[in-house]
């Protein structure tokens, strides 16, 4: 071979290069040789990485050259000792379905399908284990080179693309590259996978023959073939490929549908076919993996740039490393350099060159995303060091590249330097700026390559080496690099590799139990169970609740026969080593308390370690229970040790625990051992699906030691018996105590499913195979297509495709940020934040309890009791709640979330294409999907959608408009009616909003006269009255609960007119990407406004529309509301005479509207604009961008600021091209369509991907806890209360269904405010919270038993002291009072007068007048006033105010008590500050709400405290029925006084005593009392809604008026046909008539639209269309530059 070196660089002396031209390697005569020449090349790409690797092997020692073991990771661990197993159970002759590895019961049919499928695979079954393994890494070789072979057969074959000759031996440049990629050089591990990923190019080339050829039988085959040997890699490769279809071109849209559910279809069936393995390979995927994992969170698995590292030779970071779900996707650097040509081949076509951009792109997003790779493989995330489908990153890589190999010399020398500098260029970023990429061997090779390459590449395109010679160098050149690559793979292998005899597995001969240990504890002896025993009572799973887990162990160990305890509790002392950085407070009852000082260098640490001294007081074995339970060993009594307490480290928060500790007793434990041991019962004999037992005892509960599952049938004496699930998770038999024989059967009913669906579609099969049955076939799919008409369907599909994609983008959008983010139903977290988090969620869960128990009036969860039907009166309409359960609440509100949001744009669809005061859109304009997604992903929409009641409304409202349309033109009231007044019951603030721009819109349509200004104006107030009457319930109820709301008094001052919030220039900039969300913020000038950046543009050229009335009047309502937004007075005004509480500017859904709105009027008239405007506007909104990014108050250079400013420009050079070159406005309207929509979507996902608390986990934290409380510790449910303590949730207490005196919505009333102010809860206008656990007199009289600690609080200083904890659950602690009082008791007369004569201001004293009706003593002392602003400093206390790392306002106290004592200091509520020794001094640190306010500092007396309490006691009511509208007693009184309930005072309680009426009064401190004479009383409260009759009334009145209206205009428009029929049936009924003489002065259309137009072809816009209804177009006629359609068109015609 001769290469001339000297270059020609004289193009015109050199001859084009000749086209390719090849011959048959062989002519003769000889069938043999010429089989074997002309097939040369598939045989040299099987054998060459065969040969390749097995000369590895030899040298690095792998078996069958050597004894190390080629599988290592995932191989060795996971997959191979599967294969072993097998191979050992059936050469050892125990082979069982029942039985894996010689565990009894576990059933193994699944593991099977995972694992052991493949063909091959079981052929090498009938060789011993040892054999069987090396074998196995032969045939895994083989495997690898028949995917060499295959990719050949494809390149040769294919019908897309250039297609090899099979005499080409280029062809082997990419055949090779294929079967030594990175993918199979170490990917061999997951040898199950193989077959489907060998077979992929085979496949992939019958998916050619299925969309360009019709023929399906190839695909169908192959993909069922791939379904047997692994169902799961074959889901995730036929889920994969059918994105690649999606950007396939197939035609017409008919034609692209077709294929795609023919696709859809012969996928389908192929694993039907295969079902026997893929229905068992499923469930069992599910139930192990999809029911339990959850999804990973939006991140990279690597960086970028390491992911381009990933492709470079040598490189092994990714996967030797063992990076989780790494990709190993090298193919070779010549693959990389063709690719960069590939998409600069002006040769290739560029629509197909972007489809396969945007398939790659989306590979890598797929490939790289941890949440993406989670919905590819199925929602699963099992233990792995590698992603599965990496292989189709090599192989379309590979195939695309293979497209440009022959046009090299055709680029301009410009592409050819970019081409092959540009990959060098980007090795070289990465290795400089990667996480991962560093491995020096890699980057040094990879540039020597690199480097030849591109050298051979000059040296070709410079005419020195010729087309034949280029293809020797290169296959030479990467011949070598692949071996080098793939030998650097050995050698790091080699490294942990380990031997062939090592991965033996051995089954013992007698099967195993499942479950060994039944304790949950470490002990120095092994503890083991037999098969099967007997237990003293039932343990079944669901009975598993205790206290501790000693308490558990104990419970176990008396089921199976012990007649002692396990474990006794331990009494230690405990005492924490004091640091600096950690700082600690240890209550008298050992709960501990920790967190991280935030200024220390120990904050960074994501975990830390606290040193505990504890000294015993006895010897013994201890167990110690901190954070968990560690067996601490044998101690001795009095000799202290140390114990390292880990801890998450908690900066913002304290953790929580409860430190406490009990003796093993090993004489128990060993006899327990013996004892269920020498059980009598023997095991038989097992075949495939079943096992036998004997035995001869009488014990009715009988344990199988074996995993539970519902598939089991189990026989006592050939009869059938029941089972339940242990607590164990064993079997448990219920069994009659007379028996022989026990007989237990598997019949795993996946695998008989699976069974008949695979027959049924191979019967199916072999009959269409059949030729005369296939015709038969043939005519019966025909008669039945013609009967569904699917040609109709999917022109029914075409027209409606804008309809539809306003719904899908949106849906599809959110629900992937769902898969992403993890939230239900895709895993554990929350979708809902804020509000919808705190309130909204919670409420949905009450609501469910709430009509379980059939009360819809009153709740005793909240508050200590609130008026329910005052706080959703809506509650009745839920009702379908009763059969959702609550665990699905989650899921079933998010996708009424997601489905509302997306209604919102084919709602906005229907609106713009059907309005009749405005044009209106054709219905296949795409712009459409421009203004349907905006208003659909607006930030706005995004943000509030935890508010679950509001959404509804968002959808209904352009709804709402159109039926105003028709309402104002045709008379038509009742779509306005019901649509107004469901809005209105939904929520009635929202509908407010909509309300007040209705008044508005009212006077933007036309009136002929002022007659009729005013006809139309009573029809328009009346129907928007009927509207309110008939929801009048729902705003009364609103009403009264607002009466008396503790909003009202501060709503009752009046705002200023001249207070502004914050810069305008800040609201402005909410219209930027990115902009930050408003969802929860003390700021009310906060707004979202995010719909867009093009609308900047489009909110600046509303200002040169024509000025037609309605344009002017949404302009003004405009500017109204963004001055609005800002003004305290005006959004008082907005908000219904009532000031915003952290959820600001809730209405501005109708300034992005109104936006909205006028677009669609710029986009129809866009043309009509004059040109200079175009850039004059655009000039104005560059200026108003750069002046938002200045003056804003951050006005640094920031991501937000740079991208939305060069949106600005891309979206204005688009509009500016529109306008000055009309002839591609097509394709730039879609450039600016495909790019906005693009950018709400990625602002959604954004969005969604930074949002915090995004593990949500505090929906179902409590399970455990609350699942405790009502099945162990409640005793009188409703009675008695409990409290959270630091939970992030205020109403947790909704969701877990207890009742607590915390509550948190906008209902609160005044009397609870008072509740909360007299007894120093956490109170403001919708709060009322016990953060700390208040006072122990507060906890006693409001009846508070219990308090639930969490592991985690985010405020200090919690009262332990005064109550015993009595379980931890999930470090969730359990503490008792023991002083709580029942809910109603006797206070004195004198007592009531005493505190309402005095006027108590303060909390302390009003407790001491509640105590004084038993003590004499005080129970607060010494009560003393801090300031808090002044910062004020004395002998004894001082305080100080700042702000920390969060920008949390919190306070500093800093005391020296001149009195020992128990100390409380009380801001914004109680602070237990502990037991003080005077003289001493102290340092607190609290949060703090209000900088001006004042501290109180007091000393709490336990005497004053008992007294009262035993005297309180005495005198309490003894509740006989307690229901939620009922309450019954009976109390004795000493003398005349008042039955005090801590019962919240509410209107609807009435009350009689002794049967005759009394008085129901308000406490002074908000609670209920009734007066009554001394003796004992029979007391009987009942509850009924103030106002309940007026509600009730009024809106039947309302209904009732409406129906008549109804009843009326049907007969009034029957009237009106019959008198135009008479008159003349030519004209349309004499009101629409009139109208429509009246309005056809207005119009300004061309003579030429007075008839139908011609319908465009598809995506264009023609200049003449014009889109309007008989009514003519109400902004003056003008011809909107949109798309017509024949059925439009027509019926224009028809109206005309």
């Amino acid at each position: 071979m001769k290469i001339n070196i000297l270059p020609d660089n004289s193009k015109k002396n050199r001859a084009p290069e000749p086209a390719p031209v090849f011959k048959p390697y062989y002519t003769g005569s000889s069938k043999t040789l010429a089989f074997l020449g002309n097939n040369l090349l598939y045989l040299i790409s099987f054998l060459f990485p065969v040969v390749v690797l097995f000369t590895l092997m030899a040298v690095n020692g792998f078996a069958p050259f050597g004894d190390k073991n080629l599988f290592i990771l995932d191989g060795s661990v996971y997959n191979l000792p599967h294969f072993a197993t097998f191979v050992e159970q059936l050469h050892s002759g125990n082979f069982s379905f029942f039985m894996e590895g010689g565990v009894l019961g576990k059933e193994y049919f699944s593991t099977i399908v995972f694992y052991l499928t493949s063909p091959l695979h079981l052929l090498l079954c009938f060789f011993s284990q040892k054999t069987a393994i090396v074998l196995l890494v032969v045939v895994t070789v083989l495997q690898i080179g028949f995917a060499g072979f295959a990719m050949t057969f494809y390149l040769t074959h294919r019908l897309q693309g250039y297609r090899y000759s099979k005499y080409d031996y280029s062809v082997l440049l990419f055949s090779f590259a294929f079967s030594l990629s990175g993918y199979f050089l170490v990917q061999y591990n997951d040898f199950m996978y193989l077959d489907c990923v060998i077979l992929f190019p085979l496949l992939f080339l019958a998916l050619e023959h299925l969309l360009y050829k019709d023929t399906y039988k190839y695909f169908y085959g192959l993909l069922a073939f791939c379904f047997f040997c692994n169902f799961y890699m074959a889901a995730i490769i036929f889920v994969l490929l059918f994105f690649y279809v999606l950007t396939r071109k197939k035609g017409d849209f008919t034609n692209s549908v077709t294929k795609c559910i023919k696709y859809l279809f012969t996928g389908i069936f192929a694993a039907l076919t295969s079902a026997v393995t893929v229905i068992p390979g499923f469930y069992s995927l599910y139930q192990t993996q999809i029911k339990t994992s959850s999804a990973p969170d939006f991140s990279f698995v690597t960086d970028w740039l390491s992911f381009y590292g990933s492709f470079m030779p040598k490189n092994f970071g990714s996967y030797v490393t063992v990076a989780s779900y790494g990709n190993n996707v090298y193919c070779g650097l010549l693959a990389i350099l063709l690719l960069c040509f590939y998409f600069t081949n002006k040769k290739i076509n560029m629509v197909n060159r972007l489809r396969n951009g945007i398939f790659l792109c989306l590979l890598c997003f797929l490939a790289n995303i941890a949440s993406f790779q989670y919905v590819i493989r199925l929602f699963t995330m099992p233990e792995t060091s590698f992603n599965a489908f990496s292989f189709f990153l090599p192989f379309f890589i590979l195939i695309f590249s293979a497209d440009t190999f022959y046009d090299l010399r055709s680029f301009a020398v410009y592409k050819k330097i970019i081409c092959c500098i540009l990959p060098l260029l980007l090795m070289i970023l990465s290795s400089f700026l990667s996480a991962y990429y560093s491995s020096s061997t890699s980057i040094s090779f990879a540039l020597i390559m690199f480097i030849c390459y591109i050298l051979i590449f000059t040296f070709y395109f410079m005419g020195s080496v010729q087309r034949n010679s280029l293809k020797a160098v290169l296959l030479l050149t990467l011949g070598i690099e692949l071996i080098l690559n793939a030998q650097q793979n050995f050698a790091n292998l080699s490294i942990d590799a380990d031997t062939v005899s090592n991965s033996l597995v051995t089954i013992s001969v007698s099967p195993k139990s499942y479950c060994q240990n039944p304790f949950t504890i470490e002990t120095d002896n092994t503890i083991s169970l037999p098969n099967a025993f007997y237990l003293n009572k039932d343990l079944n799973y669901v009975d598993a609740q205790y206290a501790t887990e000693f308490e558990e162990q104990n419970s176990i160990a008396q089921s199976l026969g012990s007649t002692k305890n396990l474990f006794t509790p331990a009494d230690i002392s405990i005492s924490v080593q004091a640091t600096s950085d950690i700082e600690s407070e240890l209550s008298s009852n050992n709960i501990l308390t920790l967190r991280v000082t935030p200024q220390s260098a120990k904050a960074k640490n994501r975990r830390n370690t606290c040193i505990l001294k504890i000294t015993p007081s006895k010897d013994g074995y201890l167990y110690l229970h901190t954070n968990q339970t560690e067996k601490i060993g044998y101690v001795k009594r009095g000799v202290p040790f140390t114990y390292k307490l880990s801890f998450y480290t908690i900066t913002n928060g304290w953790a929580n625990y409860w430190i406490y500790g009990a003796y093993l007793d090993e004489t128990a434990l060993s006899s327990l051992m013996s004892a269920s041991n020498s059980s009598d019962i023997t095991f038989d004999s097992y075949n495939l699906f079943s096992y036998t037992l004997t035995d001869s005892s009488d014990n009715k509960y009988l344990l199988l030691n074996m995993p539970y599952s519902k598939f089991l049938s189990v026989y006592e004496n050939d009869k059938k018996i029941s089972y339940s699930r242990s607590v164990f998770d064993t079997v448990l038999l219920h069994t009659s105590g007379t028996h022989d024989s026990i007989t237990v059967k598997l019949y795993y009913l996946p695998v008989f499913w699976g069974f008949i669906c695979s027959l049924v579609s191979i019967i199916l099969m072999v009959l269409i195979c059949n030729t005369k049955i296939a015709i038969k076939i043939q005519d019966i799919y025909k008669s039945i297509m013609d009967k569904i008409n699917f040609e109709h369907f999917i022109s029914w599909i075409y027209q409606k495709q804008i309809l539809l994609l306003s719904f899908l983008i949106p849906f599809f959008t959110l629900t992937l940020c769902c898969i992403i983010n993890g939230y239900a139903p895709f895993g554990p977290n929350n979708f809902f934040k804020g509000d919808g988090l705190a309130l909204a969620i919670p409420t949905m869960y009450q609501l469910k309890y709430q009509l379980d128990h059939n009360s819809l009036l009153f709740s005793w969860i909240s508050g200590g009791g609130t008026n329910f039907f005052y706080t959703f009166p809506t509650a009745f309409l839920f009702g379908w709640l009763k059969i959702i359960k609550s665990s699905s609440i989650l899921s079933v509100f998010t996708l009424f979330v997601v489905i509302s949001i997306s209604l919102c744009g084919p709602c906005l669809y229907y609106y713009m294409t059907h309005r009749k005061n405005g044009s209106k859109f054709y219905p296949l304009d795409y712009r459409l999907l421009l203004l349907t997604t905006a208003y659909s992903l607006c930030a706005y929409m995004i943000n509030y959608r935890n508010n679950i009641l509001w959404m509804p409304i968002y959808f209904l409202f352009p709804l709402i408009l159109s039926s105003l349309d028709k309402l104002m033109y045709e008379n038509k009231k009742t779509s306005y009616i019901l649509l107004l007044a469901f809005s209105m019951i939904l929520n009635n603030n929202i509908a407010f909003f909509i309300c007040i721009y209705l008044i508005f819109a009212f006077f933007t349509y036309h009136y002929d006269s002022v007659t009729d200004f005013f006809k139309k104006g009573i029809r328009f107030a009346f129907s928007s009255l009927l509207s309110a009457g008939l929801s009048f319930w729902a705003i009364f109820a609103t009403y009264l609960v607002f009466q008396h709301s503790a909003y009202s008094s501060t709503d009752s001052v009046f705002p200023s007119i001249t207070t502004f919030y914050q810069s305008y220039w800040d609201s402005f900039k909410q219209f930027f990407i990115f902009s930050d969300p408003v969802v929860i913020t003390d700021l009310n000038g906060a707004i979202n406004l995010y719909c867009g950046v093009i609308f900047i543009v489009f909110l600046l050229l509303v200002f040169i529309l024509k000025k037609f009335q309605r344009n002017i009047i949404n302009i003004l309502l405009l500017l109204f509301i963004f001055f609005s937004s800002n003004n305290e007075f005006l959004s008082y005004f907005w908000n219904g005479m009532h000031y915003q509480s952290k959820v600001p500017n809730r209405y501005s859904f109708l300034l992005i509207f109104i936006i909205l709105d006028l677009t669609s009027e710029i986009l129809l008239q866009y043309k009509k604009i004059k040109k200079i405007y175009i850039p004059i506007t655009l000039l104005l909104s560059f200026v108003l961008c750069v002046s938002t990014i200045v003056f804003s108050t951050n006005n640094k250079l920031s991501a937000t600021n740079i991208i939305s400013f060069g949106l600005l420009i891309f979206y204005g050079l688009l509009l500016l091209f529109i306008a000055y070159k009309p002839k591609r406005k097509t394709i730039l309207y879609k450039l600016i369509c495909f790019f906005t929509i693009a950018e709400l979507i990625v602002n959604t996902i954004y969005t969604f991907s930074n949002e915090d608390f995004k593990d949500g986990k505090s929906i179902d934290s409590y399970d455990n806890a609350t699942a405790y409380y009502h099945n162990v510790l409640c005793q009188n449910s409703l009675q008695e209360r409990i409290t959270y303590i630091g939970t992030v949730l205020t109403n947790q207490n909704m969701i877990s269904a207890v009742n607590t005196m915390n509550q948190f919505n906008s209902f609160l009333s005044q009397y609870q405010f008072t509740i909360g102010r007299a007894f120093g809860y956490s109170i403001s206008s919708n709060v009322l919270d016990n953060y700390c656990n208040v006072t122990p007199i507060a906890n006693a009289v409001t009846n508070t038993k219990y308090m639930i600690i969490d592991e985690y609080t985010y405020t200090t200083n919690i009262d332990f002291d005064h109550y015993t904890p009595i379980a931890c659950l999930d470090n969730t602690i359990f503490l008792q009072n023991d002083h709580a009082i029942n809910i109603g008791f006797y206070l004195p007369q004198a007592v009531i007068f005493d505190i309402i004569d005095s006027n108590v201001l303060f909390t302390e004293d009003y407790a001491n007048k509640i105590a004084s009706a038993f003590t004499s003593k005080n129970v607060f002392t010494d009560l003393s006033k801090v300031s808090l602003s002044n910062n004020v400093n004395n002998t004894n206390v001082s305080t100080k105010l700042y702000h920390n790392q969060s920008d949390e306002l919190r306070q500093t106290l800093h005391i020296t008590p001149t009195k020992s004592g128990t100390y409380y200091f009380r801001s914004s509520e109680f602070y237990y500050l502990g037991q003080l020794e005077a003289g001493k001094t102290y340092d607190f640190d609290f949060p703090c709400t209000d900088e001006e306010g004042n501290g109180y500092l007091t000393i709490f007396h336990e005497d004053a405290f008992e007294e009262f309490y035993e005297g309180a006691s005495q005198y309490t009511m003894d509740i006989s029925e307690f229901e939620d509208t009922s309450v019954r007693g009976t109390i004795t009184l000493p003398e005349e006084g008042y039955i005090y309930l801590s019962i919240p005072y509410e209107r609807g309680w009435s009350a009689t005593v002794d049967g005759k009426d009394a008085i129901v009064e308000t406490a002074p401190d908000g609670l209920t009392m009734i007066k009554a004479s001394a003796g004992t009383h029979e007391v009987h409260l009942t509850f009924r809604p103030y106002g309940l009759t007026v509600c009730i009334v009024g809106t039947l009145i309302a209904w009732i008026i409406f129906l008549f209206t109804i009843l009326f205009e049907r007969r009034h428009n029957k009237r009106m046909l019959l008198k135009a029929a008479e008159a003349d049936t030519t004209l349309p009924p004499a009101h629409l008539r009139s109208h429509q003489q009246a309005e056809e002065p207005h119009c300004e259309l061309p003579q030429a639209c007075s008839s139908a137009p011609q319908a465009p072809q598809e995506g264009s816009l023609p200049d003449t269309a014009c889109y309007t209804d008989t009514l003519s177009d109400r902004s003056g006629g003008q011809a909107p530059d949109s798309i017509a359609d024949t059925s439009s068109a027509s019926e224009m015609k028809m109206q005309g």
